[in-house]
């Protein structure tokens, strides 16, 4: 490992608190009684936030200049993706992707600015010419900077709630009051966070020596990753791909997630220079395991992403995954390549690789969070393919995503199918999505219409098995009712305004009993919990008894008013023994 170079400038901590605690402040204003729904000013939250976090960690004595340019890039990037988005609340599916690619971006090119800025290089040199070592113990300082300066800034709200209380004991509630402004505590967090920046980076020999450890400690974990993956790809050659479909919808980010470890395990154990090297054979082979192993997951994880593709047409989520499964790709092909050219020397060989695919990484990840590229636009295009060639049909196609999660081309296809779709139905169901309002309640009824199809052969109806109306299908579907891998009876009659389900989800669980009843207007399903007012009413009213007056109650006491009565109530029974509350 290279020793970064220690430069102590005890102004520099100074300034830093000063900085975070005005950033701090300024942030609160702008977004105090405004929350993340107005764009410009949540643009200019973010820029500051982005920039001052990024002028701590790159500022040098005598880099100020360029650390102050990089900053105001990085702000004027992630600032301008966000207010090119609109406000957070009213973004689309995928759309949060777009932030993360900016964020991604300017940790990516941090290292390599500090790597230029520790080598002291006039003007940018050319990426070939950049020292890997700098470039990486940077990329590893940063990481442990971030958590360190949180840690930090932690520590000081804990004793700044310790003192509040202390002194509110003998009545001074003044540092309890302020304590619980937003704007103080944002103060306060960004003014600590500044000051650990500084600290830290004034004792550099503290965090060269935290990364060695934490280091080692990863590179022993990747032997463990390492065979075990080698034997899940040799498992699969008994099991079949199928199994992965059949266990789980999540297979791409489980597999993605592997190949994201394997590289971290990976660099942890090759160092950033021959003398820092993991030396242990066992550590040695096992990275060797975690570079055969990176293609083929990779692999993998694009085959499940293209059947979802080919089953369902393209969403901006499966556009990501394609992006996540291509970079993926990317460094399986590049590790596995040179583990084959190279063998056992390519340890060495794959150092400078890194700086390339990362350089890559920087440059996609920029591109994607720019307007360059619109992923709604694309997946609205493909679903409305699929909607007017009948591969899916109208009533399980995804309305709420059209208007909600596909942006401005979303609206502007649900536009174009109101008016010139191929079919009556696709015309009147786009209209009717045009005037959806509320993105939660809109997906949940898509989902409930969709799980409502293969609901009804779960269920067992009683007393006697008839077919349940379509609203009673989606309301039990809306609600999770009956879900796959629990067991569940309805009773109900034909004709009916109400329906009682006995529900149980696994075999340790308590059974459970919901009490549906028709609205006679509407002709909707309610349950206990989200009737209307009037039902509710109507409800509680039937079931109350009229109340006695206390000197009345009194009086018939006295009077030997008291009787014994056998009622009769309605009781859900299993296996003979009652079970949740009586409905009536």
């Amino acid at each position: 490992m290279v020793e970064s170079r220690h430069e102590e400038w005890p102004q520099r901590s100074w300034a830093m608190a000063i900085a975070g605690a005005l950033v701090g402040l300024a942030i609160d204003t702008l977004t105090r009684n405004h929350g993340s729904s107005d764009a410009l000013r949540t643009a200019i939250a973010s820029a500051l936030l982005t920039g001052g976090i990024s002028l701590a960690f790159t500022i040098g004595r005598d880099r100020i200049a360029q650390s102050g340019a990089f900053a105001a890039l990085a702000a004027i990037l992630v600032g301008g993706t966000v207010y090119l988005n609109g406000g957070p609340d009213g973004w689309g599916d995928g759309e949060g992707w777009r932030l993360v690619c900016a964020i991604l971006t300017v940790v990516i090119a941090a290292p390599l600015f500090q790597g230029w800025c520790d080598a002291g290089q006039p003007r940018p040199p050319r990426l070939s010419a950049l020292a890997y070592p700098q470039v990486h113990d940077r990329a590893w300082m940063n990481v442990l900077l971030w958590f360190a300066c949180w840690a930090f800034a932690g520590i000081v709200f804990l004793l700044g709630h310790l003192l509040a209380e202390l002194f509110a004991l003998i009545g001074i509630n003044l540092l309890r009051e302020m304590m619980s402004k937003s704007w103080f505590a944002l103060m306060l967090g960004g003014g600590s966070f500044g000051a650990a920046s500084g600290l830290f980076r004034d004792r550099e020999a503290i965090l060269v020596t935290l990364q060695t450890v934490v280091r080692r400690v990863l590179s022993v974990l990747g032997p463990v990753l390492g065979f075990g993956l080698v034997v899940f790809l040799f498992a699969l050659l008994f099991t079949g791909l199928d199994a992965l479909w059949d266990a789980t919808r999540a297979t791409t980010p489980i597999l993605l997630s592997c190949v994201i470890a394997a590289v971290i395990l990976a660099n942890a154990a090759i160092g950033d220079s021959p003398e820092d090297e993991a030396k242990i054979a066992i550590i040695r082979w096992g990275t060797v395991a975690l570079c055969i192993s990176m293609l083929p997951l990779a692999v993998i994880a694009a085959i499940s992403t293209g059947l979802r593709v080919s089953q369902y047409g393209l969403t901006p989520d499966r556009l990501w995954a394609i992006v996540f499964d291509g970079v993926a790709l990317a460094f399986g092909a590049a590790y596995l390549a040179t583990l084959v050219r190279k063998r056992m020397g390519w340890w060495a060989s794959i150092r400078p690789v890194n700086l390339w695919l990362v350089a890559g990484l920087s440059a996609l990840v920029f591109v994607l969070a720019t307007p360059l590229v619109n992923f709604g636009a694309w997946s609205a295009a493909s679903q409305v393919r699929q909607l007017q060639s009948g591969a899916v049909s109208v009533k399980k196609f995804d309305w709420a995503a059209m208007k909600f999660d596909f942006g401005s081309p979303g609206v502007h296809a649900l536009q174009m199918l109101a008016k010139s779709g191929k079919t009556t139905e696709i015309r009147a169901a786009a209209a009717k999505a045009l005037k959806l309002e509320n993105r939660y309640e809109a997906k949940a009824d898509q989902r409930a219409i969709v799980e409502a199809e293969g609901l009804s052969s779960r269920i067992i109806v009683k007393p006697v098995a008839v077919a349940l109306p379509e609203p009673l299908l989606q309301r039990l579907a809306r609600n999770n009712a009956c879900e796959r891998t629990s067991t569940c009876v309805v009773i109900y009659t034909v004709g009916a305004s109400e329906a009682i389900m006995v529900g149980k989800s696994c075999d340790n669980c308590s059974v459970m009993v919901e009490h549906l009843v028709r609205e006679p207007k509407t002709q909707g399903w309610y349950g206990d919990y989200d009737r209307p007012p009037e039902m509710a009413a109507a409800k509680a009213a039937a079931a109350a008894a009229q109340p006695v007056g206390a000197k009345a109650e009194t009086a018939a006491l006295k009077a030997g008013k008291v009787e014994i009565r056998s009622i009769t109530r309605r009781q859900v029974y299993v296996d003979g023994k009652e079970v949740g509350a009586p409905f009536e």
